[in-house]
C-alpha cells in the first residue's frame, strides 16, 4: 500500500496545527499562575470615641510557586475634608510584618486603628516567591475600606453631657442618733426564699451604736443572725440563719413547753434547724446565752384536717397491737380451712 503526498501534507498540517495551538494555550494560560496577595477587610467598627478599628485579612491567590513571604507592609489614612487631612492618620498597626509567610492555605490577620477624622483606611502588600528556575516573583496589591457605622462591641457608655455628676447636697446621708438602737422591727424581719418559712431576728444578737461614732444609715442593710420557723401539718421546723460576715457562731436552745429541748450551733454562712412533732398549743422558747428569749407559737396551715392529726405514744402502741393479733387470727383460720379433706358419695 502506497500514500500519496497529500496523505503527507494533511498530516503535517494537523499536527502543525495542533501545535500553534498547544503553544497559545501555554501562553495565555501562563499569567494565571502569578501569585498575589490577597487582601479582605474581615471587620470594621468605630469606636465610642470615634476612632475605628479595621481587621484585614491577608493570604496568597494561589499557590502556582508555592509559599511566599510578605515584603513591603504599607497602610495609610484619608479623608476627602480638606480641614482634616492633617488629621486622618493610623494610630496603631499590628499583626503583619516583613518577612512573614504568604501562603494560599493560611491567613495572615492585621489590626488598623485609625483616627475619627479618617474616612478611608487602606492597606498594601507586597508578596515576593521563588519561581522553579530561582528567579523572584514579586507582586503588590491594595484594597481601600470605608469608615463603617457598626459600633465596636465591649464599649463603656458615654455619660450623657446634659446629666450632672454632682452629688445632691440634699441627698447626703446623715448620722443616725447615736442612742438610738439599730435592733430591727420584728413585723419588718426578711421573709426566707421558703414560701412556708418565716424568720425573726436571734434574741439580744441587735446592738445599739457606740456613743463614740454615729450607727449606720438607716438606709443599709444590717446583716443579724436570724431565727427561722416553718409550719407544717406534721413538724413546726424551727432554727437559726447566721450570715457570712458574721464574727462568731450562734448557739440557741428551742424549749418546747412539752418535750424535750433541742440546741443547735451555726457557724457564719450556715443554717441550722430542728423539728417539733406537730401539736395543738405547741409554744417553743428560744434562748440564746445572756439574751432574752422569743417564743415560736404552732399554727397549723389552713390546709391540715386538724381533727385527724397522726396518732402517737401509747395509744398507737395498742392499736398497732390489735391489727397484728387481727391478722394471726385471719391466718390460722385460712390454713386450718386449707387442712380440711372434701369427700363426695355416689
Amino acid at each position: 500500500m502506497k500514500l500519496s503526498k497529500s496523505s503527507f501534507r494533511r498530516t503535517g498540517t494537523v499536527v502543525a496545527g495542533a501545535a500553534v495551538g498547544l503553544i497559545g494555550v501555554m501562553t495565555t494560560a501562563m499569567p494565571a499562575l502569578a501569585c498575589h496577595p490577597n487582601i479582605k477587610p474581615a471587620s470594621a467598627c468605630v469606636n465610642n470615641d470615634g476612632t475605628w478599628v479595621v481587621e484585614w485579612t491577608v493570604q496568597a491567590s494561589d499557590n502556582a510557586f508555592g509559599d511566599g513571604k510578605v515584603g513591603k507592609v504599607e497602610y495609610s489614612a484619608t479623608t476627602t475634608k480638606p480641614s482634616d487631612a492633617d488629621k486622618a492618620q493610623t494610630i496603631s498597626f499590628t499583626g503583619i510584618a516583613e518577612g512573614d509567610k504568604l501562603s494560599h492555605f493560611s491567613k495572615l490577620h492585621a489590626t488598623q486603628t485609625v483616627s475619627k477624622e479618617t474616612e478611608t483606611a487602606t492597606l498594601k502588600i507586597t508578596g515576593e516567591w521563588k519561581r522553579n528556575n530561582g528567579s523572584n516573583f514579586i507582586d503588590a496589591k491594595n484594597l481601600s475600606t470605608n469608615k463603617p457605622t457598626e459600633v465596636c462591641k465591649g464599649q463603656p457608655e458615654l455619660p450623657n453631657p446634659g446629666e450632672s455628676t454632682q452629688p445632691n447636697p440634699a441627698e447626703s446621708t446623715k448620722p443616725s442618733n447615736p442612742g438610738e438602737s439599730t435592733k430591727p422591727n420584728p413585723a419588718e424581719s426578711t421573709k426566707p426564699s421558703n414560701p412556708g418559712e418565716s424568720t425573726q431576728p436571734v434574741p439580744g444578737t441587735s446592738s445599739s451604736a457606740s456613743q463614740a461614732a454615729p450607727s449606720k444609715p438607716a438606709e443599709e442593710v444590717v446583716t443579724e443572725p436570724q431565727l427561722v420557723y416553718d409550719n407544717t401539718c406534721d413538724n413546726l421546723t424551727v432554727g437559726v440563719v447566721v450570715p457570712d460576715d458574721n464574727k462568731e457562731s450562734v448557739t440557741v436552745k428551742f424549749t418546747p413547753n412539752k418535750g424535750d429541748a433541742k440546741t443547735v450551733t451555726a457557724k457564719p454562712g450556715e443554717t441550722k434547724t430542728v423539728d417539733f412533732d406537730a401539736a395543738a398549743g405547741l409554744v417553743v422558747t428560744a434562748s440564746a446565752e445572756g439574751q432574752e428569749d422569743t417564743t415560736i407559737d404552732y399554727e397549723a396551715p389552713a390546709d391540715c384536717d386538724t381533727g385527724a392529726l397522726a396518732v402517737t405514744g401509747s395509744n398507737s402502741s395498742t392499736i398497732a397491737g390489735g391489727a397484728v393479733l387481727v391478722l394471726l387470727v385471719g391466718a390460722g383460720l385460712f390454713f386450718m380451712a386449707r387442712r380440711r379433706k372434701v369427700r363426695f358419695t355416689a
